[in-house]
């Protein structure tokens, strides 16, 4: 006589069975064979990274050389690298030449962002009164002027600045402080343009005496001499031109 099957081994075969598949499929809910998943990630990662460098550059239109520095510092910090400034080298061989000529405190270099500044007190360049560099300072000059050239960073433009204190001149060849500081800008313009620097990366400015580092008098309306010194000056910046 044949044996009754046993129904509750098969019960448990099955249910067994249906254990399985639950786990199964609870690992595949749990994302183990789901790899599309780590491309999507990435994917939105990526687009985000995106929108966040075309808001920072539209935001840029407006910037100035500061804020387009942060900016770059910023998405090469974000992105898993590191900006490297490329006018630091440029300072640093510039440095090196006014320190060679014992004109520290009369030649600065300055660092603005990505952008850099040479800082030439006018006694140092020029007799006063006049636009002729002085020809003792021309080896001088024309070595800064060189490093410029050489280091040209692409890019960048050289912007010559010309600043007096506030002591009114008007002489047959200068007919106001305009006229004085835009002339001493002009010849260091023309030195750079003999050298064979492209002419369309250059531009004069002339300050007069309206954008001072210092006070030029005090309260009594007394000159104040230290003063006007540094506020004489020719200002060589070479700068970015995508940041204006």
């Amino acid at each position: 006589m044949a044996a009754a099957p046993n129904n509750h081994d098969q019960h448990g075969e099955h249910d067994d069975h249906e254990e399985h598949r639950s786990h199964h499929h609870e690992e595949h809910e749990g994302g183990h064979d789901e790899p599309w998943l780590v491309s999507y990630a990435d994917m939105m990662t990526l687009l985000f990274g995106f929108f966040v460098i075309m808001y920072s550059f539209a935001s840029a239109k407006n910037a100035d050389q500061e804020e387009w520095f942060k900016m770059k510092k910023e998405l090469a910090t974000y992105f898993g690298g590191e900006y490297v400034n490329p006018v630091e080298g440029v300072g640093g061989q510039l440095k090196k030449a006014i320190e060679a000529s014992n004109l520290n405190g009369e030649v600065d270099v300055k660092l603005t962002g990505d952008a850099l500044e040479v800082i030439m007190q006018s006694k140092t360049v020029f007799e006063s009164g006049q636009a002729d560099i002085i020809e003792t300072q021309r080896p001088l000059i024309s070595k800064l002027l060189d490093i410029l050239i050489e280091k040209k960073l692409d890019g960048y433009s050289i912007r010559l600045e010309g600043h007096t204190d506030d002591n009114p001149i008007k002489t047959e060849k200068f007919r106001s402080n305009w006229d004085l500081s835009g002339a001493r800008a002009n010849t260091v313009a023309m030195m750079l343009q003999e050298k064979g620097f492209e002419p369309q990366a250059l531009s004069v400015r002339s300050f007069g005496e309206f954008k001072p580092l210092l006070p030029n008098r005090n309260e009594a309306g007394e000159p104040i001499p230290e003063n006007q010194a540094k506020n004489r000056r020719i200002v060589i910046k070479l700068v970015n031109d995508r940041a204006d």
